[in-house]
């Protein structure tokens, strides 16, 4: 009766820990899914920030070409004048 009882209490403990072991992994699973679900949210929000500041310093940099290409056909022009 005893060793029925303990491999009764075996089986009860092995269940237990077959349960336990089952909610623990869906809930690793369902962290690592929230987490990269996340990663990628924030990931994306770089980019889109990242291509925002890119935009803005070609924007910048066409300028200033454009001032400093204005300010070498003035110096050409000036010199054409002043050695005519």
């Amino acid at each position: 009766m005893a060793a029925q009882k303990t491999i009764t209490d075996m089986k009860t403990t092995i269940d237990t820990a077959t349960e336990t072991t089952a909610a623990g992994a869906a809930q690793a699973q369902k962290f690592l899914e929230d987490g990269a679900a996340q990663a990628r949210v924030v990931v994306e929000q770089g980019v889109a920030q990242a291509t925002k500041a890119a935009e803005g310093l070609f924007k910048a940099a066409e300028q200033a070409a454009a001032f400093s290409r204005g300010n070498l056909e003035a110096l050409t022009k000036a010199t054409q004048l002043w050695t005519v």
